[in-house]
């Protein structure tokens, strides 16, 4: 080296440069949040080299199953989550989509992945990284499918990115896994590691319940009533919201001790709704976690509701995970332990039940939605009761009324996530956020400190829910007035 004269600084680590002519596995490719995953990783690294979608094939009753392609080309091209790229390539896009996205049939619930062992083993010798979005995202979801689904799957998939021998492992998880915790929730591992006992606990309830079921000649629906109420009362007593949120956290319990010494980051997104910007603002598939309430108000079916004024409740734009599970993946591996990188909002710009119940109230009063009659329905203000005197109120009006006895299934199942004390640490999402350089930090932006929650309920996601879930054509009221 020349005295004096210094050495050119490495070029940043950008996404493109990480990924590029590298191949993916993603599972859970075929849902909302894996699909904003895909878009991102083709538009940000147009040079990669396979996206693997490892999908399940469906059977539907009296029919054949459909196969992994199929359900490649009616469930994943036709998506809108792909209508920009379209565009971009023009006629390229068919060739280019299908260079770069390869439909698999398998299942992350069956050991191996569902694979045969030439086909894992040619898998294993090419995946580079692999990328767990699959899940059961049912609150209410039978005790033995969420099991399956979000614990005997990141089993299977651990075991896979093993055989792998170089690739790297992200886990999509939810910051929920918390449970009914209070206070400030650190991007950390879960403690006490409760999964080895639990998971053998569960199979046994699920075996006794299934027994029983059989035994006394129980109807599939009765049984599976019954195993929805075991998950939720077992996941309650030891302290988590739902089934959901418990088995989640055993998921994440178990990676931990399965991986080995893959490279692993574990993401914790909070409630995921629309996009902001990519692949188009508002865009969304289905009804999300708190879409079902938004319906419900926005066509008067609901009277009141127990939402806590001062809660936080802590939600993000789906762009946003994808954006940071891309940003994470080149800075796997600078750690032997698990990363944990938390995707929310609630610590950095909360937003109260008081703020979203007056952004919504203004905007359906200034863009309301319509009777059959082709009425505009007018939202009603709600009074914020707490949860028990909202059951003394309207607990009778559920044995006369379908659409309470929705309301009040609602209230149950997101009552404790309405009234959580619980604030998200994200100090490890900042810091890799400050980290992006280059064309990566305007691509990969998941800051949530610059979100205008005004801005993104009203102009964004309640027109994006409408359009895309409801299939409304939404009508353009007067502007509505900003709240202060």
């Amino acid at each position: 080296m020349v005295r004096g004269v210094r050495s050119p600084a490495p070029p940043p680590l950008t996404i493109d440069r990480s990924l590029r002519g590298k191949t993916i596995l993603l599972t859970g490719g075929t849902g909302f949040l894996g699909k904003v995953i895909v878009e991102r990783l083709l538009r940000c690294v147009p040079d990669i080299g396979r996206i693997y979608l490892l999908i399940r094939t469906r059977r539907e009753p009296n029919a054949a199953p459909a196969s992994a392609m199929a359900r490649f080309e009616a469930e994943v091209l036709p998506s809108g989550a792909f209508d920009t790229l379209k565009t971009l390539h023009g006629e390229r896009w068919p060739p280019f989509v299908r260079s770069r996205l390869v439909p698999v049939a398998g299942d992350v619930s069956q050991p191996g992945l569902g694979l045969d062992h030439r086909d894992r083993a040619g898998l294993a010798a090419r995946v580079d990284v692999v990328i767990n979005a699959a899940a059961s995202v049912v609150f209410d979801e039978p005790l033995d499918s969420a099991l399956l689904h979000n614990v005997r799957s990141v089993e299977h998939v651990a075991r896979f990115a093993r055989e792998c021998g170089a690739a790297a492992l992200v886990h999509v998880s939810t910051a929920f896994v918390a449970g009914r915790r209070t206070g400030r929730f650190e991007e950390a591992p879960l403690a006490p590691d409760v999964s080895a006992l639990e998971v053998d606990a569960i199979a046994e309830a699920v075996a006794s319940i299934q027994e029983e079921a059989r035994a006394k000649g129980l109807s599939p629906r009765a049984t599976r009533a019954r195993l929805v109420d075991e998950g939720m009362t077992r996941a309650r007593r030891l302290g988590w919201h739902d089934v959901y949120s418990f088995t989640k956290a055993l998921g994440e319990m178990v990676l931990a001790r399965e991986r080995g010494t893959v490279p692993t980051a574990i993401v914790r997104p909070t409630i995921i709704e629309s996009s902001l910007r990519h692949p188009t603002p508002g865009w969304l598939e289905n009804l999300n976690v708190g879409d079902p309430l938004w319906v419900e108000f926005g066509r008067g079916r609901m009277p009141d509701f127990p939402l806590a004024v001062d809660a936080v409740l802590d939600m993000v734009p789906v762009d946003f995970v994808a954006n940071a599970v891309l940003a994470m993946i080149p800075r796997l591996g600078r750690t032997p332990e698990v990363s944990y990188y938390t995707v929310g909002s609630g610590a950095r710009n909360p937003l109260s039940g008081r703020r979203i119940h007056d952004l919504s109230y203004e905007y359906f009063t200034h863009n309301p939605m319509y009777d059959r009659q082709g009425e505009p329905i007018a939202p009603s203000r709600l009074t914020f009761p707490t949860y028990t005197d909202f059951l003394e109120t309207y607990g009778g009006a559920a044995t006369r009324s379908a659409t309470m006895k929705r309301v009040l299934y609602l209230a149950d199942l997101y009552e404790t996530y309405m009234n959580t004390s619980c604030i998200f640490d994200t100090t490890n999402t900042e810091r890799l956020l400050d980290e992006l350089e280059g064309p990566d930090r305007l691509a990969l932006d998941f800051d949530v400190r610059a979100l205008d929650w005004c801005s993104y309920l009203q102009e964004v996601h309640l027109p994006g829910l409408r359009r895309h879930v409801l299939g409304e054509d939404v009508r353009s009221g007067p502007p509505v007035r900003r709240h202060a």
